[in-house]
């Protein structure tokens, strides 16, 4: 099940903004980043980032968000802090760095949906956003973004269907608007389509919000399809003495299948280790263990790969 481990925030301030380190992290797992800044400005991509979305404000709302994910390496292990800042003009910039964490295999952002133009009904009514999220798997992570016009802080978060409990991970200040951040994990997969929650203090009418809902994608399943195995027999004719009567027996014939299994493949967090079949030359038959790291073709040679790069013949039964 995937969990935000550990976060810390940085506090709206002139980019660029440096948001220290989750405390544990290791190689190979998650950061999430959700930087928020004006929408006059543009939030750059950091070097090794990926840009995974945008939750941009409409009307009245004047500060806009984006997330950003890296699998952890050495490098990120040995750093105290990450960097962030705005790449057009002279801006404030604020948010938090998650750390992600889990047995499973993630593929960093999967599906995703927005609600802008929010607008509030009046005093006492609290906001309820619309979205359509279906997560991909179980134990999927969720991340929502809420900006709104001025000043809120957000709490009891509560969606549709399958239950999740939501943390708080962000909530700042710029320019007199608002961005919120929190996050859930949901055992299992079921369509999010609604999000209410509640703000301090309570809004009037009018009040612009913008939503964004983010799915982190959980464990992905292979499936290993073996060809079917055919066999056939025969008796060999029998030698016939003088004067004696023998019927000879037919060929016997026989043929099995083996049932199709679905495998599921536990591989090392997010990352990509496949090799392509196609760098290995005349094979037949081919077999390959859950990770594609060996193959051996119909004359028992095992082949494997060297400094990850090439395949070759290391040896013969």
């Amino acid at each position: 099940m995937a969990t935000v481990a550990s976060a810390n925030t940085t506090a709206f301030a002139e980019g660029p903004i440096t948001i220290t380190k989750p405390s544990g992290l290791a190689e190979n797992e998650l950061l999430v980043a959700v930087i928020s800044c004006l929408t006059s400005d543009t939030v750059a991509t950091p070097s090794g980032w990926t840009n995974e979305g945008t939750v941009s404000g409409a009307g009245d709302v004047d500060l806009q968000a984006r997330i950003f994910t890296k699998v952890a390496d050495s490098s990120d292990v040995a750093a105290s802090n990450f960097s962030f800042d705005v790449s057009d003009t002279v801006g404030s910039l604020g948010g938090t760095l998650m750390r992600v964490t889990s047995g499973d295999q993630y593929d960093a952002v999967g599906n995703s949906d927005t609600d802008t133009g929010y607008s509030s009904s009046g005093t006492g009514t609290n906001p309820q956003f619309t979205v359509s999220v279906t997560p991909t798997y179980d134990n999927a992570l969720f991340v929502g973004v809420i900006l709104s016009e001025d000043a809120y802080t957000f709490s009891s978060y509560s969606n549709n269907g399958t239950a999740i409990t939501w943390t708080n991970r962000f909530n700042g200040n710029l320019v007199g608007d608002t961005c919120d951040v929190f996050t859930g994990t949901q055992a299992t997969a079921a369509e999010i389509t609604t999000l209410d929650v509640t703000e301090s203090p309570d809004h009037g009418a009018g009040i612009e919000m913008d939503f964004g809902l983010f799915e982190i994608r959980s464990q992905v399943d292979a499936t290993v399809t073996p060809a079917i195995v055919t066999q056939s027999s025969s008796v060999q004719a029998p030698t016939i003495a003088t004067d004696t009567s023998v019927s000879l027996p037919s060929i016997l014939t026989s043929s099995s299948t083996i049932q199709t299994p679905t495998v599921t493949a536990d591989e090392t967090y997010w990352s990509d280790i496949n090799k392509s079949a196609d760098v290995v030359s005349e094979l037949d038959a081919m077999i390959m263990d859950g990770n594609n790291r060996v193959f051996m073709d119909d004359n028992n040679k095992i082949y494997r790969p060297e400094s990850n790069e090439a395949w070759s013949l290391t040896s013969k039964s």
